[in-house]
């Protein structure tokens, strides 16, 4: 029988205690029998010994993302658990980690995964990205709000000398960099929440609202210009569910608190996107009923929550918007009027980018 989510089995559990049955720690043992359970196939830096086996389905999609051995994932903090607990040395068991070059990744800011748009509150959705966002010393470097006009304050910036994306200028220069080797990326496309906004968008104050509690009509998604294109690394962003919300979480568990905090590493449940594993443990009230692998396409996942109308703008020209007509009445279901070619329709949709140049005062 079709199935559409893949739960773990007891054998699942059993497994996954066998393999990390030499673990003396047993918060350290805990953790990673959590994580095996839900993301077999994965090494956990320590070899093939340490993979539980499983044979995913090809019509099905992992639940979840891969995480990284290298050390300089210390710096997405998307460590295998195991890899971890080596560099804290937290089991005694576990050789602690002497690579050189931890000291130099870790004296670098850290990196979030970031989606980049003009103004970050307004509750939009898009492709994400590694950035640096704070200074080396763990200060913000994020321009204050009341300068929200000036949008190439709010524009991510990418060093042309190390390829490095901070998600704004401020940022670049307070971690080093050298003005002149700062690309900025394309402010170009204009995302809404119904046609309507898109058609009578007014910048900025479509964007930025007076209210923090008022949800703005449209937003700016910055991109990547073509001179960095490749050396910008894309990250699946996740929904902000806390651990422990309810207070209820058992003492033997507390652990998962710090564990959801810590993890970078992407979860997919039926409709969450969690931070890591151990944040969506926090809200399941048992490991199995948490999804292995889920089947995206017939309401399993996370909605894609991109907006569902955009365009490209060409903030230098000085063009009379674009307004709905009547016309769009002639238009047939999943067209409107095409402004640019009277008498003419275009498809619109779900994510779908048409011209628009329009001078926004």
């Amino acid at each position: 029988m079709f199935a559409n989510i893949v739960n773990p089995r007891e054998d699942d559990i059993r497994d996954a205690y066998n393999i990390t049955s030499w673990i003396v720690n047993e918060t350290a043992r805990e953790m990673l029998v959590q994580y095996l359970v839900l993301c077999p196939e994965q090494d956990m830096c320590l070899g093939d010994d340490f993979k539980r086996k499983h044979v995913f389905d090809m019509t099905l999609t992992p639940s979840c993302s891969s995480c990284d051995c290298d050390v300089s994932c210390l710096r997405k903090s998307s460590c295998c658990p195991s890899k971890f607990l080596q560099i804290a040395n937290i089991s005694s068991n576990i050789d602690s980690v002497t690579d050189s070059r931890q000291n130099n990744i870790t004296s670098k800011a850290p990196l979030t995964c970031l989606t980049p748009f003009w103004n970050i509150h307004s509750g939009f959705h898009g492709t994400s990205y590694w950035m640096v966002d704070v200074c080396p010393n763990g200060e913000s470097c994020s321009p204050d709000r009341s300068l929200w006009r000036n949008m190439s304050l709010f524009t991510p910036v990418t060093s042309i000398s190390n390829n490095e994306t901070y998600r704004y200028r401020e940022c670049a220069l307070c971690n080093g960099e050298e003005e002149k080797a700062l690309q900025a990326w394309k402010q170009d496309q204009i995302v809404c929440r119904t046609r309507a906004d898109l058609l009578s968008a007014k910048l900025p104050s479509d964007v930025f609202v007076d209210e923090p509690d008022e949800i703005a009509a449209c937003n700016i998604l910055f991109s990547p210009p073509s001179t960095v294109q490749g050396s910008e690394i894309s990250c699946l962003s996740f929904d902000r569910v806390l651990c422990n919300q309810s207070g209820t979480l058992d003492s033997d568990q507390a652990f998962l608190i710090e564990a959801c905090d810590t993890f970078n590493i992407p979860y997919v449940t039926t409709e969450t996107t969690f931070k890591n594993v151990y944040c969506a443990i926090c809200n399941f009230p048992s490991l199995t009923l948490m999804p292995i692998e889920y089947y995206k396409d017939v309401g399993y996942g996370p909605s894609d929550k991109f907006p569902v109308f955009s365009a490209l703008i060409d903030f230098k020209e000085n063009i009379k918007p674009a307004y709905e007509t009547p016309d769009e009445m002639f238009c047939a279901p999943g067209k409107i009027h095409n402004q640019q070619l009277v008498g003419t329709c275009i498809l619109h949709g779900h994510a779908y980018k048409i011209l628009l140049y329009q001078k926004f005062i």
